[in-house]
């Protein structure tokens, strides 16, 4: 399913892991390793999902939400948001592997 037919809800919380993983503070950390891992779990390695304690309530509740959306219906991260997050952490973009 494309990101502009999810529901709002879903939107906002892929918007809000996905900035907040782009950021360089420890709760990055723990969006950029679930955005990475359901992204490839096989390129770049597991997402430990007790580390889910380390965030603040909304960003907890907005990877809830993401991992609610796909129990119901399957879809990934954007291959491009994908290729950009990983420039900007210094991991190699998948679509030039």
């Amino acid at each position: 399913m494309p990101y502009s037919e999810m529901p709002e809800n879903v939107r906002n919380a892929y918007d809000r892991v996905y900035s907040l993983a782009n950021d360089w503070t420890g709760g990055a950390k723990v969006c950029e390793d679930f955005l990475f891992a359901w992204y490839n779990v096989r390129a770049w390695g597991g997402w430990a999902p007790q580390s889910i304690t380390e965030l603040d309530r909304e960003n907890a509740a907005a990877i809830l939400i993401l991992l609610s959306s796909i129990q119901h219906r399957t879809w990934y991260p954007d291959s491009a948001d994908m290729d950009k997050l990983a420039e900007r952490k210094g991991r190699e973009p998948l679509s030039r592997a």
